[in-house]
């Protein structure tokens, strides 16, 4: 939403009525300003030392839980409008049935692209011990998280994908000491990977180095052995999903993936 501000007004000023006024509100908002100095849209905080005359007040409008709904909206524009008057700023505001279509039609493209890959690896005979299973993570970078599953990250500390217990157990230190694991499952998260066809790759190629060293195989969520072939047609379709995200200008991993698929 684009504000006037004629008179100029504070930024950091308007950042504290905008938490004041909208504490509580369900949805992300994010605001900026016209810097003069940068000549670029910059983000408002709490300590932005400018006065400025251009505002942009945004709201996400879906996310991977629901769209906005139109009380959500009723509610952001009244309390926009409540900032907007302390300041006597004028907000340029879209109707609000226009608004809702936008929201549904990226909530439809968020349901359509929101994928999950996993595949499995089963023991063949003796299960999986889980002082092996630590050692072959750690030793290709994966780190232990809080969520009881291991993670695989870029450089940016984004992971690119996560292998985790089959069994309804999580990891932890404790438990991979005496763990006998009968499978394991690797999972990437399509939209919130960078170069999802590429790092499943990675994923797939690093499965088949725990089959090898825990005499395992891959395999597919009904049991099934994961042929090249299967391989192929799943890394097709990562890469028709990728081609989705992109014709609608986001960025599978990249910063609006983020926040849609947070």
């Amino acid at each position: 939403m684009n504000i006037d501000a004629p008179a100029g007004v504070s930024a950091s000023a308007l950042f504290a009525a905008q938490l004041e006024v909208m504490s509580g509100f369900s949805r992300s908002l994010h605001w900026s300003g016209w810097s003069e100095i940068e000549n670029r849209w910059v983000d408002i905080t709490a300590h932005s030392p400018e006065s400025i005359n251009r505002v942009r007040a945004s709201l996400q409008l879906a996310n991977r839980q629901a769209c906005v709904s139109a009380n959500d909206l009723e509610r952001f524009y009244v309390q926009l409008q409540r900032v907007c008057d302390q300041f006597l700023a004028v907000p340029r505001l879209p109707a609000r049935a226009e608004v809702l279509q936008k929201a549904a039609e990226l909530d439809k493209f968020c349901s359509d692209v929101d994928i999950q890959i996993a595949v499995n690896l089963i023991a063949a005979g003796v299960p999986f011990a889980g002082t092996k299973l630590r050692g072959l993570a750690e030793a290709v970078g994966m780190v232990l998280g809080s969520d009881g599953t291991y993670h695989l990250r870029d450089d940016g500390g984004q992971t690119l994908f996560t292998l985790s217990n089959l069994d309804p157990v999580p990891f932890s230190p404790e438990q991979l000491r005496q763990l006998q694991s009968q499978g394991l499952t690797l999972a990437l998260d399509i939209p919130r990977t960078l170069n999802p066809a590429h790092t499943f790759d990675r994923m797939i190629s690093f499965g088949q180095h725990l089959a090898d060293k825990l005499d395992g195989k891959l395999v597919d969520d009904n049991r099934v052995p994961l042929s090249d072939r299967a391989i192929s047609l799943i890394r097709s379709q990562i890469y028709q999903f990728e081609l989705q995200m992109e014709r609608q200008s986001v960025v599978a991993g990249g910063p609006v993936a983020l926040r849609l698929f947070a």
